[in-house]
This record gives C-alpha cells, sequence and structure tokens, in this order.
C-alpha cells in the first residue's frame, strides 16, 4: 500500500551513439590542487599553472600505465572507423590533423567553452569518487566518430 506517490520532471540525458572512449589512468591529487586547476572560483574552469602541468598534460597520461599519445588515438579510431589503413590518408591531411593535437600540451591549451560542468559546492560532495574530466574530440570526416578522453582523479 502505498502511502504518498511522487513524481518529478529530470533534465534528459543525451546518448551519443557511436564514440570511442578513451579513460586515461588515474591521478591522486589533493584537494587544494583539483580547486586550483579546476575551480580558481564557484565554477569550473582550467588555469593555466605550469608547475602542475603534469596533472593536466595529454602528454604525460597513461593508459594502463602505457604512455598515451593523442594524436596516435585520435588517427587510429579513425582508420577504425573508415575500416582504412592509415596509409590511406592523405599525407598532408595526417600532417596538419597530427601538428594541430601536438600543440595541445595541456588541457588549458584547449581554448573551448566548458559545455557543462558542476559548481564547486556540487564537486565537494563527490570527493570519496573518482572525478572524471571529459574532453570530445570530434574530427569533420564524414564516418570518423569522436573520441572522449577522460581524465580521472582521486581527490586525496
Amino acid at each position: 500500500m502505498y502511502i504518498a506517490y511522487l513524481t518529478t520532471e529530470c533534465s534528459p540525458v543525451v546518448v551519443e551513439k557511436a564514440q570511442h572512449v578513451v579513460s586515461l589512468d588515474v591521478k591522486t591529487i589533493t584537494m587544494a590542487v583539483f580547486r586550483l586547476l579546476f575551480y580558481p572560483s564557484d565554477s569550473f574552469s582550467i588555469t593555466a599553472q605550469a608547475s602542475l602541468g603534469p596533472l593536466i598534460s595529454f602528454k604525460q597520461q597513461t593508459i594502463q600505465s602505457q604512455p598515451f599519445s593523442l594524436s596516435q588515438t585520435i588517427l587510429a579510431n579513425a582508420s577504425t572507423d573508415l575500416h582504412l589503413p592509415q596509409s590511406c590518408f592523405t599525407p598532408d591531411s595526417v600532417m596538419e590533423l597530427t601538428h594541430e593535437l601536438l600543440g595541445l600540451n595541456t588541457l588549458y591549451d584547449l581554448r573551448t567553452k566548458v559545455v557543462t560542468a558542476l559548481s564547486w559546492s556540487n564537486v565537494q560532495e563527490m570527493f570519496e569518487n573518482t572525478i572524471t574530466i571529459g574532453v570530445l574530440f570530434k574530427v569533420p570526416t564524414i564516418g570518423v566518430q569522436p573520441t572522449l578522453i577522460e581524465f580521472n582523479y582521486r581527490i586525496q
């Protein structure tokens, strides 16, 4: 027997039908460092802290303790999606994409808008979990699915 029945409308969850997900190894950092990097105020914002660059660097990340390469990952995913070996890609397009991706040293270099982010007050309640910052790379070639790179942090 019900004693109450409540309902509420929630925001919809949008599902990307196909995308590659690359989850980087977890980095353990302090709450103070996490806040310095991502929450200089109550709103999410990536700050340029040269001494903390390795924590947000694409080039210093690993996957299952193996070195991560952003350009190799994006090119490999494109090759898989198009069912073509990378040798079929034109040299100039590979060089242009590689040059663009190698120019991204850290998350700060993205110069992109934040699509959505929780406020600092909301994030503080989640510190017992691994916290993830996702970066979606879209290659504008028909048939190539986006690649989501997940930066994972454990707050100590």
